[in-house]
């Protein structure tokens, strides 16, 4: 799925051939376009992965689990921080304070992490689904409650 989305982004990019509209320098309106895309494959990735990670896994996998999962929140917290509905930004927030790398949260019984891991994978696939229904709003409706 993810090959095949990005292999269409680039057929799709070089049909248009308006990526470079000097010398060296990048179409920012199709970067712009493709951001949405991008980042909602990124949460589906991450709830992915929280989804596998109710399984048993070695450490490294927890430790690589918190590091993406940091990544992904924080690119979605630069998005939406400049947006005026707070409810995404506080969600992420949070979930941001117990996957941290950095000073990491530590639940040493693996039964309270399963729900943490459920709604965080909740959490990115909604994300998802709100991107995917602002690509396919039309720019002059109303989302109501977005």
């Amino acid at each position: 799925m993810l090959r095949t989305a990005l292999y269409n982004l680039i057929m799709k990019h070089r049909a248009s051939n308006t990526s470079l509209k000097g010398a060296g320098s990048l179409n920012i309106k199709y970067i712009y376009n493709n951001i949405y895309h991008i980042i909602k494959l990124l949460s589906l990735a991450c709830a992915t992965m929280l989804l596998f990670a109710i399984a048993e896994m070695p450490a490294v996998y927890y430790y690589f689990l918190r590091l993406s999962v940091t990544v992904c929140i924080a690119v979605i917290i630069v998005i939406e921080i400049k947006k005026i509905h707070a409810l995404w930004l506080i969600l992420f927030v949070a979930t941001g304070l117990v996957f941290n790398p950095v000073i990491p949260v530590h639940f040493y019984k693996t039964s309270l992490w399963l729900p943490i891991y459920i709604v965080s994978a909740t959490l990115f696939a909604g994300y998802a689904y709100k991107i995917r229904r602002i690509k396919n709003t039309p720019p002059n409706a109303s989302l109501n409650g977005v």
